[in-house]
């Protein structure tokens, strides 16, 4: 069979007995039935296009299966133009600004900025591109304004932007993105005029206590970190090679700019803290003014340092003045050398503060080291410091009291004085009333044992006794109606032969709680004192009083026997007659009341 010639025709120039064969052949069977249907079906889009002004090519093309459509086509396509491609769209719009990546403050104006282009490549009219913005879950938005370049400021939360093309014919081109509008901070780390990459910004509580959030510096030093309400906050920066001016800013939302800018330096501190102790290594976590302390410090510095200053910055309140520790580094004290650590160890006093009232404080312990250079370096410990004033007239207390249970009255004394000294520029001291007045009554019953310890003729006793008297007035200031004051305080006035005036005492201090151990036997013995014959019954009736409470007490009950013996013999005598009571028999008076039961703790 002449294949060849059998395809090198087309089939309708063969003859009728051929085509059939070509037809029946079956390897060209279902070629042929193919190429058929496909010529039949240009045929008829020929005559439709004839009539519709279509492309026959494309109309052919829909008609037939893809294997074959290749070969249906009869000319080049139209430039620009790929065959099937849809037509291109009649404009674009693309938001550049804002978007769901970039970060966006609230407070500051936010850039609305996008590209559009018609098809023909003609610009967009300035008012032809709208935009709108919708708050997170509300379908109602509201325009902003018009234009590819924009500024508005937008509340805080998240959002959808839409930016919507007018085009000249009729309907629009709309494109979509989102952003999200946060409270944030923004600044900067300035090492020798340019910016510093690489440093940890860390935002932290009000009190240094806990960490919120943190951010690095990018490539021109700068930082933007959020923060999630108003403030304020505590922002510092952290390099392990570079220390920074200031150690930490305040940091709090605003309308107003704020310039945060942190100055870096390359020096280190190597160790800084404030201890009880020149041996101890543990850091003070409560301090006392006026307490006596060590400063340990040491550090690193690429230039030679001139002089040196510690303080105690407060941490709450930022107008309050910071607790100078004074200048504690001069030039003579520091190695002129750079490059190499300088380790100082210095006893320092924590100065007074005036407070308005008594409630706890936070300082943190910080150094400014200025250079030869003239930089100012500055460093703050970790650690947080609270001057806690009523802690620290408890504490000074509590060590009076020790003391005087070991019998050691003169450190007593200056444990209860430090205790005493400390509220003296608070202004508003009531809430320590209960720690003062236990104070005052333990320093003037020390006072009161002092005296008593001290023979009559010594000029020592009537100092003791004075300070006695003052501290047991001061202690009346909180308590008035202490039987027990008054009760010291009568035998304080009794040992100065105040008579009368302990006598009041006594008698007030019986009439607030008759059952005061020691009062009745010291009344009667101020009757006593007396030298009345008048008195001489009522002593008699105190003294059975006092055996009431005690009657194992054989000296009293000798002293209450010989009191009723002058009394009697006495009896016909006028009553405001002298009598001499010397004869009674008395015991010490530190046997009368024992002061070691209402010593107060």
């Amino acid at each position: 069979m002449d294949i060849g010639g059998a395809v090198s025709k087309p089939l309708f120039f063969l003859s009728r007995e051929r085509r059939q064969r070509a037809r029946t052949d079956e390897p060209f069977s279902g070629a042929y039935s193919v190429f058929r249907r496909g010529l039949s079906v240009l045929a008829a889009s020929w005559i439709v296009c004839a009539t519709t002004a279509c492309d026959p090519e494309a109309l052919v093309k829909e008609k037939v299966p893809k294997p074959i459509q290749e070969f249906l086509t009869f000319s080049e396509p139209a430039p620009g133009k790929k065959p099937g491609a849809p037509a291109p769209p009649a404009g674009v719009v693309k938001i550049l600004s804002p978007t769901a990546k970039g970060r966006h403050i609230s407070g500051k104006p936010i850039l609305f900025q996008a590209e559009a282009q018609l098809r023909d490549g003609k610009p967009v009219e300035g008012k032809a591109l709208v935009w709108k913005v919708f708050k997170e879950k509300e379908q109602q938005g509201k325009v902003i304004g018009t234009g590819t370049r924009l500024e508005a400021k937008i509340d805080r939360g998240a959002y959808r932007v839409e930016a919507q093309m007018a085009l000249p014919g009729g309907g629009n081109v709309v494109a979509k993105d989102t952003f999200r509008v946060a409270q944030a901070l923004e600044g900067k780390v300035d090492y020798g005029g340019a910016g510093l990459a690489g440093v940890e910004l860390i935002l932290r509580s009000p009190d240094g206590a806990q960490e919120l959030s943190k951010v690095m510096t990018d490539k021109y030093g700068g930082f933007v970190i959020e923060i999630p309400h108003d403030g304020p906050f505590l922002l510092a920066p952290r390099h392990e090679e570079m220390s920074f001016n200031p150690v930490s800013k305040e940091a709090r939302a605003s309308t107003k700019p704020q310039e945060l800018v942190f100055q870096a330096s390359r020096a280190r501190i190597l160790e800084l803290l404030l201890t009880s102790s020149s041996g101890s290594k543990e850091p003070l976590q409560r301090i006392c003014p006026g307490q006596e302390a060590y400063l340990k410090l040491g550090f690193t510095s690429e230039n030679p340092i001139m002089r040196m200053e510690a303080r105690l910055t407060p941490l709450q309140d930022p107008g309050e003045r910071p607790l100078v520790l004074g200048e504690v580094i001069d030039r003579a004290d520091v190695p002129n050398v750079s490059n190499e650590s300088a380790r100082q160890f210095l006893k320092v006093e924590i100065p007074s503060v005036a407070m308005q009232d008594p409630h706890p404080r936070s300082y943190g312990l910080s150094v400014k080291i200025h250079d030869d250079k003239g930089n100012t370096i500055s460093f703050q410990a970790p650690e947080k410091l609270t001057l806690d004033v009523p802690h620290c007239v408890k504490e000074r207390f509590e060590k009076g009291v020790s003391l005087h249970q070991e019998g050691k009255l003169d450190a007593a004394v200056e444990a209860y004085d430090a205790a005493s000294k400390l509220p003296e520029k608070v202004q508003d001291s009531s809430s320590l009333g209960p720690s003062l007045a236990k104070t005052f009554f333990n320093r003037g019953m020390a006072h009161l044992e002092l005296a008593l310890a001290t023979k009559a003729d010594e000029p020592k006793q009537a100092r003791y006794l004075g300070r006695a008297l003052v501290d047991l007035a001061q202690a009346m200031k909180f308590t008035p109606r202490d039987p027990q004051v008054l009760l010291l305080r009568g035998l304080a006035n009794f040992m100065k032969s105040n008579t009368q005036a302990a006598f009041e005492d006594v008698t007030a201090c019986l009439a607030l709680a008759q059952g005061t151990k020691g009062a009745y036997e010291l009344r009667g013995r101020i009757y006593l004192a007396m030298k009345r014959n008048r008195n001489l019954s009522d002593a008699v009736d105190d003294f059975t009083q006092a055996l009431v409470a005690r009657p194992d007490d054989e000296s009293l009950r000798k002293t209450r026997s010989a009191a009723l013996d002058l009394d009697l013999r006495s009896d016909a005598e006028p009553g405001d007659a002298t009598v001499d009571t010397s004869a009674i028999p008395l015991k010490e008076l530190d046997k009368v009341i024992d002061l070691r039961d209402l010593r107060r703790s």
